[in-house]
């Protein structure tokens, strides 16, 4: 069952009665306490009068193993969105053996203040529990291909903040670069970017390098960089970090130019990511290796001829060499 703030902590009800239907003593608890009800596939929703049915997310990019991997139990009281997530995480770890991991990115204003979340619920789907975390926190969320972004209600929609100019040289070597850990905590944009540019010439043992070139400075009162992620490409981890930053960005000749989301947009030569949640590959030579198998690039439908590349955002760049 779940209660959202407002009703766990400042409405009343006294009852007195026997031999009453569940269902009908419900629905008298919830008439005291000026509440509605829902019962919902797997749990009763309760909100307040007129309230909006809780946000159902856009899940279609998500690894199906995720969406549906049962979560035993869940029970918080007045927990902050952060926490309700990083169990959220914890949980599709454990219950997965260690084979899956699930990445959130959160992109709120700065003066955002989530809901305490207090719910508990036994033998849920994955995206019921988020769906339900999300109702009572007032978020939204939408499943990008290496993570489940989680915006104010109403900004939830795929992450186009990246483009590769005509002409730019592309270095596979980049694309192919997967960080097995990114723990970034209220940084700046530019001190994320040196993170990321360390990050990528220590996997590559300093065989490709990576220059960012920033067209503003940063504003230490704008939205903060926080990452906490597992097995994340390169791209994905820049996308995330400008999308966080509220930036976007270019692949150029020799850089990758940084600018703020809000100016006018590069020459058109975007693409996107269109592939599920991705599993840990323990196996694999080294964290930089391409997986066995299939390669990923092959399951990406054209749409552009230069890249061979389509659907959210970008998987190849520039430095060579």
């Amino acid at each position: 069952m779940l209660l959202p703030p407002s009703v766990a902590k400042n409405r009343k009800v006294s009852l007195d009665v026997r031999n009453i239907p569940f269902l009908v003593a419900l629905r008298y608890a919830c008439q005291q306490a000026g509440t509605d009800f829902t019962v919902e596939t797997c749990a009763i929703a309760i909100t307040d009068r007129a309230k909006a049915e809780p946000n159902d997310g856009d899940m279609r990019a998500a690894n199906g193993a995720i969406t549906y991997l049962g979560i035993p139990r869940i029970a918080l009281d007045q927990s902050p969105l952060g926490v309700a997530l990083d169990l959220l995480k914890q949980d599709v770890r454990n219950m997965s053996a260690g084979a899956l991991d699930v990445n959130f990115v959160v992109h709120l204003p700065v003066d955002a203040k989530p809901n305490p979340v207090t719910i508990q619920l036994a033998d849920i789907p994955f995206r019921e529990a988020l769906r339900y975390i999300c109702a009572q926190a007032g978020v939204d969320f939408v499943a990008d291909p290496d993570a489940i972004v989680i915006t104010a209600h109403g900004d939830a929609a795929p992450i186009e903040n990246g483009t590769v100019l005509p002409g730019a040289s592309v270095d596979s070597r980049l694309s192919k670069l997967v960080f097995p850990e990114i723990k970034i905590q209220k940084a700046t944009l530019n001190v994320a970017l040196d993170l990321l540019k360390k990050r990528a010439a220590d996997l590559s043992a300093g065989a490709v390098t990576v220059n960012f070139v920033a067209q503003s400075r940063d504003d230490p009162r704008g939205n903060l960089v926080t990452l906490d992620t597992a097995n994340l490409p390169f791209f994905a981890a820049l996308r995330y970090v400008c999308y966080q930053a509220d930036a976007k960005f270019a692949v150029d000749k020799y850089a990758i130019v940084i600018s703020p989301a809000d100016t006018r947009a590069a020459p058109k030569n975007d693409f996107l990511f269109s592939v599920p949640l991705r599993q840990n590959r323990r196996d694999d030579a080294s964290y930089g290796a391409k997986p066995a198998g299939k390669s990923r690039l092959n399951r990406f439908p054209i749409r552009s001829a230069a890249l061979g590349i389509s659907h959210s955002l970008f998987y190849e760049t520039f430095t060579r060499g």
